[in-house]
């Protein structure tokens, strides 16, 4: 059985963006296990940003009787100078402020246990774990450090004194179906019926974005701080023109559009709109976000660190930006090298994860079928709890066009600068001349600007809806259950399933051993490619297994006899029992 570390957990990311190194809740990254040693890369020194001298303090040396020195009269350093000149910066929640009021008190459980766990230690493997609700929007930062010194902070405290160092009252999120709550349901004090607080929180959350997509452009060498691209050469503009082109497709019915986005990155203007709800919907109800990455070696990370492969590295980003909004949001790795997706979509999404977000496909070297590609994301809208955003680089316009799904790809673009000599390649951002993990990182970068430009659009969206204070938002902009229900029930009329015999089931030597098939025989060798339009679940002992392993653990059904041995029959929870 392969164990595997889940989400996004490292927090010492310079694109936390005036966050301190854990900007984000500290509890997030409990229940995922700890971090794991990632190497971590030097900062660029982005456009506009002062240059600080280092400074060497030499070791205190024991005090010895000597004869007495002479006074000798200490200089200011050059650094003392600096911060001396400098105008003081207004403290806020830094990290020496007691935050008792703002933690959650109680945390939350799983509501799984294994058969005859249930007693079993809370946060032990067999209890399942630890869960810490985000509960505010007042995360732990220091903006006092050298980062947010550059580029600022999330300098946002609720604007009501009675209710700081408190958490505000919220509805009864789980009383109906995806947490859909009523506007009227959101008793008196709740932050999203206050206009005050409305007003700041969206004003400092598109801040945080801007700053935050402006700092991937500067680990590029073509990003300013406060964005002012007049100081950027005109080489520099060109390049940060290519390096993730945007474009938004206004009808996906328009042959000539849908082929002008060739490979950049790209999304439909209603799947754009489509981002901004689940967003919303995210932020309303403290709600989670999950993105998770099926496919091939080559997106598992094969010859990289985990933590390295490309959609954790989306998950650094992301994860602390999300943290200030009250969402928390995990990237999660599902890709499996040598065996593609098919096996893990004949579960459903119950290996991937049914509360699944943002989906996305890379396995074209194990499976380079676009029937295979429309078999996963067609199960990943019908079986799961949400319908998720697609992602991928083969061919998603039905999904749009038929099922009216949102869809979309991060693309391609320019990668860097090329290294010509030693000398100019100390001229050039580090992340274009180093090897290992750089394709990784800048694939994670430009999914992760994507995400970030549909979080942008929601606050946008967000504040011109509200402008006049009518606050908590309306309903029909944010609400998911019925949303989602439309696409689960047109995503069965999209074509391209594969054929009755795309896919033999076992070995071609196994079947070329049995004698005088008949053609009934032969026939079950296949899959029966029905299950494309079926809602799936499964479980395994194999992994990866997004969220929740030990719930999608083959043990979990196995029926435990009186004499305490597993019987062959199992629940009938599972359509499909994958062996490995």
């Amino acid at each position: 059985m392969t164990v595997v570390k889940r989400g996004a957990v490292d927090v010492e990311q310079k694109v936390e963006l005036g966050e301190t190194e854990n900007a984000h809740h500290a509890n997030l990254d409990h229940h995922q296990g700890g971090s794991e040693n990632v190497a971590q890369a030097q900062p660029v020194e982005p456009v506009g940003a002062p240059a600080l001298p280092v400074v060497v303090v030499p070791e205190a040396q024991e005090e010895v009787e000597t004869e007495q020195q002479p006074e000798v009269k200490v200089e200011k350093t050059e650094v003392e100078e600096i911060k001396a000149k400098q105008e003081p910066v207004k403290v806020v929640h830094s990290v020496n402020v007691d935050h008792t009021g703002y933690q959650p008190k109680e945390m939350i459980p799983t509501t799984f246990f294994l058969p005859g766990t249930e007693d079993a230690p809370r946060g032990s493997a067999a209890g399942g774990g630890f869960e810490y609700p985000l509960t505010n929007h007042f995360q732990i930062r220091n903006p006092n450090s050298p980062t947010a010194s550059t580029w600022g902070f999330f300098d946002f405290e609720d604007p009501k004194e009675e209710w700081r160092g408190k958490v505000r009252p919220i509805p009864n999120f789980e009383s109906v179906p995806h947490r859909d709550v009523k506007g009227s349901d959101f008793p008196d004090g709740a932050w999203q019926k206050d206009a005050e607080y409305m007003t700041q929180f969206l004003s400092e959350a598109k801040k945080l974005v801007n700053r935050t997509m402006e700092a991937i452009y500067a680990e590029y060498g073509v990003g300013v701080v406060g964005g002012d691209l007049t100081k950027l050469s005109e080489e520099r503009r060109q390049q940060r023109e290519l390096f993730a082109p945007w474009k938004v497709v206004q009808d996906i019915n328009d042959d000539a559009e849908w082929a002008a986005k060739k490979k950049d990155m790209w999304t439909t203007k209603d799947s754009l709109d489509g981002l901004a709800r689940r967003i919303i919907h995210a932020i309303m109800t403290q709600d989670t976000f999950h993105i998770t990455l099926g496919g091939h070696s080559a997106a598992a990370g094969h010859g990289n660190g985990h933590n390295q492969s490309y959609i954790i590295q989306a998950g650094h980003v992301l994860e602390p930006v999300f943290a200030h909004l009250g969402v928390a949001l995990r990237s999660y790795n599902t890709a499996q090298g040598g065996l593609g997706t098919v096996q893990q979509a004949m579960a459903g999404m119950d290996l991937r994860g049914k509360e699944t977000d943002v989906i996305m496909w890379d396995s074209s070297m194990t499976e380079n079928s676009q029937e295979l590609h429309t078999f996963f994301m067609k199960t990943a809208l019908i079986s799961g709890n949400r319908a998720p955003f697609l992602m991928s680089y083969f061919d998603l316009r039905e999904f749009g066009k038929v099922a009216k799904a949102d869809v979309g790809y991060h693309g391609e673009g320019w990668n860097g600068p090329e290294t010509l000599d030693e000398k100019q390649a100390l001229e050039v951002p580090w992340a274009a001349r180093h090897p290992g993990n750089r394709i990784h990182k800048i694939r994670g970068r430009r999914i992760a600007l994507l995400i970030l430009r549909g979080l942008e659009h929601a606050l946008n969206k967000w504040d011109e809806l509200t402008a006049g204070g009518s606050h908590p938002l309306a309903d029909e902009h944010w609400h998911v259950t019925e949303y989602y229900k439309n696409i689960k029930e047109k995503a069965v009329d999209v074509p391209g399933c594969p054929k009755l015999d795309a896919s033999p089931i076992g070995s071609g030597r196994r079947r070329g051993l049995r004698a005088n098939e008949t053609e009934r025989q032969l026939a079950v060798e296949y899959w029966p490619w029905r299950i494309c339009n079926l809602p799936l679940q499964g479980r395994s002992l194999f992994g990866p297994r997004a969220v929740n392993p030990v719930e999608t653990s083959l043990v979990a059904i196995l029926k435990v006899s009186q004499w305490n041995h597993a019987r062959k029959n199992l629940d009938n929870t599972a359509d499909v029992v994958l062996f490995f």
